[in-house]
């Protein structure tokens, strides 16, 4: 997918794929119909501002308006042959204007596709377009400067130049021209030709977004940088600016990683929101906070578009068109990787599971070079949650990671260096070095955590100390890349495969020396592994192989050969539970299932279905209840193995985890009699008991501890005057027992979370809006609230009485003060620029907000 626009409604969504134009219907996300016709390759698309027609810019100098209701291409506007690089519809739709290969702009009269002029000047390619919002102006964009054209007469009125690049970006009322130069931002005014400098960027800026009521810009800037680390390499270094237009004032910058280039911003149609595309992913940014609100992950590509109610957000991605809902944006397997997943570790105590995915992409600064675009992610098993993303740089693979024993460490392979990160932080603590003069495929620690060896591409296995980092031993005999090595439980024996069909190779690890080596596959080995107790090693069969094989460790024989399963014959995987009496393996391309074997009987117990692509890895839990998986299908999927789940005290929705979700349970089923889910102490009734034994174990009852787990949808029921009741209500039972006790801490903790430190009005939302918003405060100590609304004129439009509130937060709909955009009389006011105060007592704050109709 290259191109994608949404319709002016947002009902609509236009999408280029090999020539052909598909219409999609954005509530159902049903195809609607495919647009075909005598079109070479599609450079652009764009929507008339009434939504009725589509305009399509090829190869050929073509440009084909298509009318919406009907499918048909109503007209074709040809008069030049090369290249459309843009298209821009005149904001009454009466206009197109379209740069071209040859430098040139041409306009076109839409109702009649007469060219009606041609606006020269450029001297070198045009690539991008933009009407002022009356229509009476175009701006156009090309290397060193931004043209400003009078649309009636064709005149080139105003010639911007001294920049360094082509971007131009017209404000929402037209007053202000904003372009990139270079790593500066010059923001024009229109009619006096006047302009200021914003500076603060250190990379060039390439790209920018006004909000919509033209008060914030956003800019991206960045530029790759010779990396420290390799003299032919670089990294990516950049941020996100938010500025105020009026002053020029910068107001907050937002990093980004310098693994990743974020290509684009765009604003949420209520301003609140930005969203950045980048590689794999687009990130979601509450514009108050400039906090990471949500990251939409699992494409390819990063071209995004708000839908015009802000509730949408359409992403290509390959071939596909994902709808994301902004407000929910929920997942069953865990999805983040932009790219395939191809290693995966549980921490040692299993509630942590580490994965790493990404691929080679076309440098964008060398046309003949790759970079690595990748990352470690780090996951919560029991909720699925992404914890921690460690970023990895454009110049590396890391080709497997794992924890160390005592899961503290992390340690991943990447290019000819082995990196170990504190788990805790996420932060670098040491690189291994010293042999490697290629690509590192696999590394291992010993069970005591000393020692740790890698394989790599020059058929060579590195023995390293960790403590030191001296490399203490070089293992060779391989005659292919060394792809896989593990250590027995014992720590007693290494166990190496390479990439050919020579076996795998058994070494003694206390005298570094070569055991022997295991045969009978007639393919390449696929993966490896060691049963728990060490006696016994099993390998999966490659292409036109597709045997798992056990093997005797002390003897080398082949004792047991499984061939039932995988219906074609290619194991991608094998591991032992940690009872060693079951076994998995994850089949190939043409099957991607995954088979549960009884080890003692070799019969296949269970075939596990859900991926859509190889199953390269899989691995047991250390209790052996989970199974993870991982695929080339860019997923990670966790199999609970055992139904039956452990009984956890204060655990209402059963979900195995006590949190913040099953205080919520218990408080709005609070006083319900019989039967409950919520009644944890089975007294017959939900009280206030069982509301302090849930708070008991949540958290692991550390009382210490302010309550982390937050959902937006508890705020109704768990607010600071109900968990006050609550908390009043148990320190009247008297009640002794310690437990009880820790309870109550607990509650106190989270009434503190829930009283705000300070008074304060927040952003209304949604902004712009019509003709209703809602108006969020939080009140530090109980008040008598007013608001008044305010022309901008500073006549009183509207006083809202909220009236005595006691301390808390009033942020969603049900609590925050509500407008239905009216005044004192009940007339609808106008659209513009309104003000809105909050005053309680001697507090006093101001905000403003847009209206749009």
């Amino acid at each position: 997918v290259d191109s994608v626009a949404f319709s002016p409604d947002g009902t609509t969504i236009a999408s280029e794929s090999g020539g052909d134009i598909h219409l999609w219907d954005v509530s159902t996300g049903t195809h609607i119909r495919m647009l075909t016709g005598d079109m070479s390759q599609v450079e652009s698309i764009a929507f008339s501002p009434d939504g009725n027609t589509l305009a399509i810019g090829d190869t050929d100098g073509m440009i084909f308006l298509w009318e919406m209701s009907t499918g048909k291409n109503i007209r074709t506007l040809t008069g030049n042959t090369d290249w459309v690089f843009s298209i821009a519809f005149s904001p009454d739709g009466n206009t197109i204007a379209c740069c071209y290969w040859d430098n040139t702009i041409f306009l076109w009269d839409v109702s009649t596709g007469t060219h009606i002029k041609t606006l020269t000047g450029h001297t070198r390619w045009v690539y991008s377009l933009s009407f002022s919002p009356d229509g009476t102006t175009l701006a156009s964009g090309s290397s060193g400067e931004i043209r400003l054209w009078d649309v009636p007469t064709g005149k080139n009125i105003k010639t911007l130049t001294g920049h360094t690049t082509s971007m131009g970006e017209f404000s929402p009322g037209g007053n202000t021209l904003a372009i990139a130069s270079g790593g500066d931002i010059h923001l024009w005014d229109v009619s006096t030709s006047t302009h200021i400098t914003l500076t603060g960027h250190t990379n060039r800026v390439y790209s920018l977004s006004f909000s919509p009521d033209g008060y914030t810009l956003a800019s991206v800037g960045g530029s790759w940088k010779k990396s420290p680390s390799c003299l032919s390499c670089v990294d990516w270094e950049g941020t996100i600016r938010l500025w105020d237009v009026s002053t020029g004032t910068h107001i907050k910058t937002i990093p980004t990683s310098s693994w990743v280039r974020v290509n684009s911003v765009l604003f949420s149609p209520d301003g609140t929101t930005l969203a950045s595309g980048s590689s794999g992913e687009i990130r979601l940014w509450d514009v108050p906070t400039g906090k990471n609100i949500k990251t939409l992950t699992g494409h390819t590509t990063s071209m995004g578009e708000f839908s015009p109610g802000g509730n949408t957000l359409a992403i290509a991605s390959g071939g596909d068109i994902h709808l994301w809902d902004v407000s929910t944006s929920t997942h069953i397997t865990l999805t983040g990787h932009t790219n395939r997943v191809y290693s995966l570790s549980f921490s040692p105590d299993g509630y942590t599971l580490a994965s790493v995915g990404g691929s080679w992409k076309k440098s964008p600064s060398c046309l003949s070079c790759v970079d690595w675009e990748g990352t470690i992610r780090l996951w919560d098993v029991s909720t699925g949650t992404h914890i921690k993303t460690i970023p990895t740089s454009s110049w590396v693979r890391v080709n497997s990671v794992l924890f160390s024993p005592d899961g503290t460490t992390l340690a991943g392979g990447s290019g000819n260096e082995i990196y170990l990160w504190e788990v805790s932080t996420g932060m670098p603590i040491k690189t291994l070095t010293g042999g490697h003069a290629c690509n590192i495929n696999s590394i291992a620690f010993s069970p005591d955590g000393n020692t740790l060896v890698s394989g790599n591409s020059t058929r060579t296995l590195f023995l390293f100390d960790v403590s030191t980092g001296e490399n203490i031993k070089t293992l060779t005999g391989h005659t292919s890349h060394v792809e896989s090595v593990l250590f027995s439980p014992d720590g007693t024996t290494l166990a190496s495969k390479g990439f050919g069909y020579e076996g795998i190779r058994l070494w003694d690890v206390p005298t570094r020396t070569h055991i022997r080596t295991l045969s009978g596959h007639t393919g390449r080995v696929e993966s490896i592994s060691f049963s728990p107790d060490g006696t016994t090693l099993v390998s999966g069969g490659g292409f036109m192989d597709g045997t798992i094989r056990l093997f005797d460790v002390s003897t080398g024989e082949n004792i047991k050969t499984l061939t039932a399963g995988h219906r074609y014959p290619e194991v991608k995987s094998v591991a032992f539970s940690p009872d060693g009496n079951t076994l998995a393996s994850g089949g190939g391309s043409w099957e991607k299932t995954i088979h549960l074997f009884d080890v003692s009987t070799g019969e296949n117990i269970r075939t596990l279905s859900g991926h859509t692509g190889d199953v390269y890895s899989v691995l047991f839990s250390p209790d052996g209840t989970t199974l993870a998986s991982e695929s080339r299908d860019g997923t990670i999927l966790l199999w609970e193995l055992n139904p039956t789940r452990t009984a956890v005290l204060g655990d209402v929705n059963k979900d195995g985890v006590v949190n913040i979700t099953d205080l919520t349970l218990v408080a709005s089923n609070y006083g319900a009699k019989g039967s409950n889910p919520a009644d944890v102490n089975g007294d017959g009734v939900v009280n206030t008991k069982d509301f302090l034994l849930v708070a008991v174990a949540f958290e692991n009852a550390d009382a210490d501890a302010a309550p982390t787990l937050w959902r937006r949808n508890t705020d109704e029921i768990l607010t600071r005057e109900n968990v006050e009741k609550w908390l009043n209500a148990a320190r009247q039972l008297n009640l002794t027992d310690p437990h009880f006790q820790r309870g109550i801490q607990v509650l106190e903790n989270l009434l503190k979370v829930l009283t705000p430190k300070a008074t304060a009005l927040l952003p209304n939302y949604p902004n712009p809006f019509n003709p209703e918003t809602w108006i969020p405060y939080q009140l530090a100590k109980p008040a008598e609230v007013t608001l008044r609304i305010y022309a901008a004129d500073g006549k009183v439009v509207r006083k809202l009485a909220v009236g005595q509130q006691p301390a808390g937060m009033y942020q969603n709909k049900n609590r925050a003060a509500y407008w239905d955009g009216k005044n004192a009389q009940g007339e609808p006011v106008s659209s513009g620029v309104y003000f809105y105060t909050l005053t309680t007592g001697d507090f006093s704050a101001t905000r403003k907000m847009f209206i749009r109709k």
